[in-house]
């Protein structure tokens, strides 16, 4: 026996596919963006962890090495900390010499305008990028300490 398909029947399998798909890509975004989102906040929290432990220090920022490192600064020092707002080492601002880094990188053959703190594998360091290359200068020496090729990532 042959049953006829009304109208009805079929704007109801049309809704239900459109549900199907409405589904699918609710999922699909919350698994490709939970993640993100979660990560995002972790870093938020750690930020908010150093300015609640060491309220003097503003403007952290976040530096990914050989560690994970926040580097922040009040009226006369910088700080790096740890992940856990704990400080690793400190400098007095009065040290802070870009100029020299920035001599220092030519002197090694790079062109550099403008430097940032880091943390390489043992200490603060200056970083810059050049000509798709990561260099990092330790910050007491200004001492080569590493290079990389960024165009292959």
């Amino acid at each position: 026996m042959k049953q006829k398909l009304d109208a009805s029947q079929i704007a109801f399998s049309v809704l239900l596919v459109i549900l199907l798909l409405l589904l699918v890509a609710v999922l699909w975004a919350l698994n490709i963006s939970g993640p993100s989102r979660a990560y995002e906040q972790k870093i938020n929290d750690q930020i908010k962890e150093i300015q609640e432990k060491h309220t003097a220090v503003g403007d952290v920022h976040r530096d990914v090495f050989r560690y994970i490192t926040y580097i922040g600064e009040d009226d006369s020092l910088y700080y790096w900390f740890t992940e856990d707002a704990q400080i690793i080492t400190t400098r007095e601002k009065t040290t802070r010499n870009d100029e020299g880094a920035i001599a220092a990188y030519g002197e090694l053959g790079y062109q550099v305008n403008s430097v940032s703190l880091g943390y390489g594998y043992e200490g603060p360091v200056y970083t810059a990028k050049s000509d798709g290359r990561l260099v990092l200068l330790d910050y007491d020496t200004l001492e080569l300490v590493y290079e990389r090729n960024m165009d292959a990532e």
